[in-house]
């Protein structure tokens, strides 16, 4: 499955050898933690068990600490 999704303001082209793919697979490519980025998908917050749709517009987000 290929999936589009926009990270850090790029969007990049993903192929994955599945044709399920969840949202914890998004995350492990990107070698992000779920305690530290999540997934959004058409707009909504997803766990990290949802399945993802090539067709959907997926965004993964990155908690941004500071002091």
């Amino acid at each position: 499955m290929t999936l589009k999704v926009l990270f850090r303001s790029k969007e990049h082209v993903i192929d994955f050898s599945s044709d399920i793919v969840k949202a914890k697979d998004i995350l492990k490519y990107f070698d992000l933690s779920p305690e530290y980025a999540f997934v959004v998908v058409d707009g909504k917050v997803v766990s990290e068990d949802e399945n993802l749709k090539p067709d959907s517009k997926i965004k993964v987000v990155s908690a941004i600490s500071g002091g």
